[in-house]
């Protein structure tokens, strides 16, 4: 038993955290299987976990993704974001620790008072 228990820890485990950014951004867990996205939408958005796929709730806008497999893991997070595009002036979307966030800035003029 202890080896069994060793064994399953002892495995390369892919990690992903995804934080959701922006007032009314929320998710949910229903059931072990199921993730539910309300991002201001008409209606909430149902995400089927895939198999070999973890979740745990980290906070009340952040969640962490588990597996062993690097690919579906990607894939999933991919599919994820690409529910609510991260704003390029505000940053509101959904955003993930493996991608940078490049923000676009605005020009201002400054004015000459000497």
């Amino acid at each position: 038993t202890f080896s069994n228990f060793f064994d399953s820890y002892s495995r390369v485990k892919f990690v992903s955290f995804i934080k959701l950014e922006g007032v009314g951004y929320r998710f949910s867990i229903k059931s072990p299987r199921t993730l539910l996205f309300d991002f201001s939408f008409s209606h909430p958005i149902k995400l089927i976990l895939p198999f070999g796929i973890s979740c745990f709730k980290q906070g009340d806008s952040t969640f962490k993704l588990v597996s062993l497999n690097k690919r579906k893991l990607g894939m999933f997070v991919k599919s994820i974001k690409s529910l609510k595009k991260q704003e390029p002036y505000k940053g509101k979307g959904v955003c993930s620790s493996n991608s940078p966030y490049f923000s676009a800035f605005k020009s201002k003029k400054q004015s000459l008072e000497n």
